[in-house]
């Protein structure tokens, strides 16, 4: 159940808007969730750079096949990191860590369909 005195703020942001936000506030940790096929190991590797964790980032091989707990663990554990995940976006909501900013990139499902559709023809779409 989501505390009423916490808001979420769905919003669309610039990446400038998004580095702004995060060093105003002070962030500790950046929690990157996705769609596959989303554009997002490029745009994961870059804002970590961007944010300064290039020490602290985690990419989405790091949990793949990972239990969710595993992931939760991780989370609860540690401090001062950048986590970019494909699976278990729809649970997010279980993954609660305080000074956290939590980013969901967006992406135009037609343009992710054409995506999967490319990766197909030319033989790398894995799964």
């Amino acid at each position: 159940m989501i505390d009423e005195k916490k808001i979420l703020n769905l919003k669309f942001y610039s990446w400038e808007e998004i580095k702004e936000i995060f060093f105003k506030r002070n962030f500790n940790n950046v929690i990157l969730f996705s769609q596959a096929r989303s554009g997002s190991t490029f745009v994961s590797n870059v804002l970590a750079k961007e944010l300064n964790f290039s020490e602290n980032f985690f990419s989405e091989e790091f949990f793949l096949n990972q239990h969710f707990l595993y992931l939760k663990h991780f989370i609860k554990k540690h401090d001062n990191f950048f986590i970019h995940t494909n699976e278990y976006w729809f649970r997010r909501t279980k993954l609660i860590k305080d000074n956290t900013l939590y980013l969901y990139l967006y992406r135009d499902s037609a343009e992710i369909l054409n995506s999967y559709k490319k990766a197909k023809k030319l033989n790398y779409y894995l799964g």
